[in-house]
């Protein structure tokens, strides 16, 4: 049996009260925590729906040099180990009550500014955050209560953590993701990363039980070049010659196709329609969705620039006549060009793989069981819609080839 305790329970009747620690609780399905703002929708978060947040959980042992004391991550339950990010998706129970782990729970700026204290939360809990749970059924919760991880769950788990496979990453307890524009988004003002492949990154992490590092590039050769030279352990990329010879590929984990965006009064209205001899066509240089539209042109002139919003650019100052991307990038600058379409129609899909070094199968075959695994539970879906990005879709199941 996989068990682990509770180790604090805090609640606050109103929205940045103090947070006050009690040695047990009642947790109500649907709700919260009789006595905490969430259960009476009065949280920051749920925008006064009742159950649109319930319990939010972290783990003790991320407070050890932060700077912050339990109560003030404004947290409910402190746990010690589990890894928090195992339970999405699953059930398991705390003491009487019954949960469902729903998604990762961002750190924010909230408790930086309730505290006081100097040093940002969001900086000392990056990928850190916890978990956000749902109530599944009532019952009492007591400081010292086991986390029980359902019968199905428990040979997983502990499997996983006896798998020797990955246990030089886990003994360095650190998975440094490498990933280039646009497979992340940046907030300006407190630097957090977002998009599906950060959500994807996160859960493997918190699968291995390790600290994620991303690895910032701004191409794909970066990123490339970046596993070559061992400044990170795995990519997401679709298969690729010029990765092959460096990495090998992992089972299919999310899908979008590539297409145009244009502007304004445009006549295009298909790929087709692109490929005349007085339409230019930008297109990131050297990637694969300018790869697939270079085989496949016969008149349309390509013009190139280094990254998306350098091809973005060309598109706003009629430089060029429509841009060539993926999907889920086009729809984001659809919205900074008004008037601007994405075409329904495509000219190639690309099938996202993660990219292991040469040399570790045993990674490799870990890697697809995760990917398999967190397609079929939904892992994959609920890293779509955490991300924030459109056009994505879950890739269609594989088999996996035993190690």
């Amino acid at each position: 049996m996989v068990n682990t305790n509770v180790v604090a329970i805090f609640i606050s009747p109103v929205a940045g009260g103090k947070m006050e620690e009690v040695d047990s609780v009642q947790a109500l399905a649907g709700a919260g925590l009789v006595g905490d703002r969430y259960s009476t929708g009065a949280g920051s978060f749920n925008r006064k729906q009742v159950g649109r947040r319930q319990v939010s959980f972290i783990n003790s042992i991320f407070f050890k040099d932060s700077g912050f004391e339990y109560a003030e991550s404004r947290r409910n339950i402190v746990t010690h180990g589990v890894e928090l990010m195992w339970l999405i998706g699953r059930e398991f129970r705390v003491g009487e009550a019954l949960f469902r782990g729903q998604h990762y729970c961002d750190p924010c700026l909230r408790p930086t500014r309730l505290s006081g204290k100097e040093r940002k939360f969001l900086e000392a809990f990056l990928d850190r955050g916890g978990l956000v749970a749902e109530i599944i059924e009532s019952g009492t919760i007591r400081k010292g209560d086991s986390v029980v991880i359902n019968a199905l769950a428990q040979e997983a788990y502990y499997y996983r953590n006896r798998d020797q496979r990955v246990a030089d990453l886990v003994q360095s307890g650190n998975l440094r993701v490498g990933l280039f524009l646009p497979q992340y988004t940046k907030d300006s003002s407190t630097g957090q990363l977002s998009g599906v492949w950060v959500e994807s990154a996160r859960i493997l992490a918190s699968r291995l039980g390790v600290q994620l590092t991303i690895v910032e590039h701004s191409t794909p050769p970066e990123a490339i070049a970046s596993l070559k030279s061992s400044a990170c352990d795995l990519l997401f990329l679709p298969l690729d010659e010029r990765a092959a010879a460096i990495g090998d590929f992992s089972n299919a984990i999310f899908k979008f196709d590539y297409t145009l965006l244009v502007p304004t009064g445009s006549s295009i209205n298909s790929v087709a329609d692109a490929d005349q001899s007085d339409v230019r066509i930008g297109a990131v240089r050297n990637h694969a969705s300018s790869i697939e539209l270079c085989r496949q042109l016969n008149k349309a002139k390509l013009v190139y620039a280094e990254n998306p919003d350098e091809t973005f650019d060309l598109l706003r100052t009629g430089q060029a006549d429509a841009i060539a991307s993926a999907r889920p990038t086009l729809l984001e600058y659809s919205i900074q060009l008004s008037g601007s379409r994405v075409l329904a129609d495509c000219f190639g899909a690309n099938i996202n793989r993660m990219l292991v070094p040469k040399g570790k199968a045993g990674w490799l075959a870990y890697v697809n069981e995760f990917i398999e695994d967190a397609k079929a539970s939904g892992l994959v879906q609920k890293a779509i819609e955490r991300g924030g990005t459109r056009g994505v879709q879950v890739a269609p199941s594989e088999n996996v080839v035993a190690s």
